[in-house]
């Protein structure tokens, strides 16, 4: 199972910094559930970070220390749009096919 993307900004973030310190789970078979989640995660991970740099800075990943978030309308509502895609997403991912950990990341996200 694959995912789309939320936004074409998502696909223009910053590489994440934590990907390759932190791996997805091996696979195994029917992992690709957990490969679906881990990168999902990743991807919304990023795009926060460049949408809201202040989040970003606090948090350690200091590409955008010098930005602000864009308070205008449109932008509101275009971060609005790509988070909802985000849990479209994360809802189409098959619980039953992921380790009960990723389970519980799954509805604790």
């Amino acid at each position: 199972m694959s995912y789309v993307k939320p936004a074409a900004s998502v696909a223009a973030a910053a590489p994440n910094p934590r990907v390759g310190t932190a791996a997805p789970p091996a696979a195994t078979g029917g992992d690709t559930a957990s490969k679906t989640l881990f990168q999902l995660f990743t991807d919304e991970q990023a795009f926060t970070w460049k949408e809201d740099p202040l989040t970003a800075s606090y948090q350690g990943q200091r590409t955008y220390d010098d930005r602000l978030e864009s308070d205008l309308p449109a932008d509101f509502e275009r971060r609005a749009d790509a988070y909802a895609k985000f849990l479209e997403c994360l809802h189409a991912i098959d619980r039953a096919q992921l380790s009960r950990e990723d389970q519980i990341s799954s509805i604790s996200s």
